[in-house]
């Protein structure tokens, strides 16, 4: 068989670096569109939400325009990440009245998949307020900022809490306290149940789940690129989840907890966590199966 020249040989190689080249170049011009597409709709949400605040002065009619430009900005925003997200609901009905809506907690994009469905007004932190960026969007979502740990100002966010549910907003809440790692549901802290049991309002729980992420079940292997956790920086985050080609997502509305001014809320919230956990871990068992 005759040889090749060594010559020859590395000819071959130069011919065939260019095409790599082009490919890896094609595929990092890719990352970089989805990269500008996602942090443009970010933008856009900031810029129109600065200037339309402009135009309300009636606190209440400014909220409820918050939450309704969210949904809409959160839905073009998911969509352009390929998510897609299934509704379950204990009843038909279900969402035909609004709740006081208590929730696990894996990420900020919690918050873009329920408000894309359900305009919601959010429970968040102060420091969540004081976060670069994340903090301007929650504002300009309607967001209410409390202290969990001045147990001092309680009372001042149950007030503040129990306002806006009287002005017929769903007001959601993440009573695990901080986000999670997706491997279960902590118990639910119960301080800011006070505020629907001063109020009588009913109490929804309610179960968020990414099932998949690029057609994979969600695992500990791609876990990272939803879920944001710990000590991770929001930006090389962001980065990451801009990448996502598609992914799954469920939300499960529970039956709603009726609660009375004589309920115990660590009592109520105990029932709620162990509902939500309970759902949570159903789901994962079924999606292990059908693996």
């Amino acid at each position: 068989m005759p040889q090749s020249s060594p010559e020859a040989r590395s000819g071959a190689i130069l011919e065939s670096r260019p095409t790599q080249l082009t490919a890896k170049a094609a595929w990092d011009l890719g990352r970089l569109r989805r990269l500008t597409i996602t942090a443009g709709w970010v933008v856009a949400f900031l810029l129109h939400s600065a200037i339309a605040q402009l135009f309300f002065r009636d606190p209440v009619k400014r909220r409820d325009f918050f939450t309704r430009n969210t949904g809409r900005f959160s839905g073009w925003f998911l969509r352009t990440l390929g998510f897609t997200v299934e509704i379950k609901l204990a009843r038909a009905d279900l969402l035909d009245r609004s709740y006081f809506i208590v929730s696990n907690h894996l990420s900020y994009l919690d918050i873009l998949v329920l408000s894309s469905n359900l305009p919601s007004v959010f429970v968040t932190s102060r420091e969540v307020e004081n976060t670069f960026l994340l903090g301007t969007a929650c504002r300009f979502g309607g967001s209410v900022f409390v202290d969990r740990r001045d147990r001092h100002r309680i009372s001042e966010d149950s007030q503040q809490l129990q306002r806006v549910m009287r002005e017929g907003f769903n007001l959601v809440v993440y009573p695990e306290g901080t986000t999670s790692d997706g491997t279960t549901v902590s118990p639910l802290k119960s301080s800011l149940f006070s505020a629907p049991i001063a109020a009588g309002k009913t109490i929804l729980p309610l179960c968020i789940k990414y099932k998949t992420v690029n057609g994979e079940p969600f695992s500990k292997k791609n876990r990272d690129t939803v879920c944001w956790y710990g000590d991770m920086s929001f930006a090389p985050h962001f980065v990451a989840l801009s990448q996502i080609r598609r992914a799954e997502v469920e939300l499960a509305f529970l039956q709603p907890i009726e609660v009375t001014p004589e309920s115990d809320r660590r009592q109520v919230a105990r029932q709620a966590g162990d509902m939500i956990r309970a759902e949570y871990h159903r789901g994962r068992e079924e999606a292990r199966k059908s693996a």
